[in-house]
């Protein structure tokens, strides 16, 4: 349970990391990329960009297979759940919310 509480902890971490760091880069890209999804608004490279981002901070604490289920979750889950517009102004208690969301989902799995 311990290891599990710990996990679910630095998925937190690395959750506001990779979205603070997405931030500037997919604000810059929204300017380039004027194709969006459908009724969203997130551009139409959203995923390529934030996967990358968040495997790199996932990796630094999860085994990969772990890390590749939960960066699918949760891109999935913040495009559910917000719009573009909505997803870039979560707070980190948002952010994390999704990461645990996840997180139990990929590790209960287990």
């Amino acid at each position: 349970m311990k290891s599990k509480l710990q996990k679910l902890s630095l998925i937190g971490v690395f959750l506001v990391a990779s979205s603070a760091i997405g931030y500037g880069s997919l604000q810059a890209r929204e300017t380039e990329n004027l194709q969006q999804t459908k009724g969203r608004g997130y551009p139409s490279d959203f995923a390529t960009t934030y996967k990358p981002k968040c495997m790199e901070q996932a990796t630094q604490h999860l085994p990969e297979e772990d890390a590749v289920k939960i960066c699918d979750c949760t891109r999935k889950r913040f495009q559910i759940l917000y719009s573009y517009e909505q997803y870039q102004k979560l707070s980190s208690a948002e952010q994390q919310d999704v990461g645990l969301y996840c997180s139990n989902k990929v590790l209960d799995s287990e």
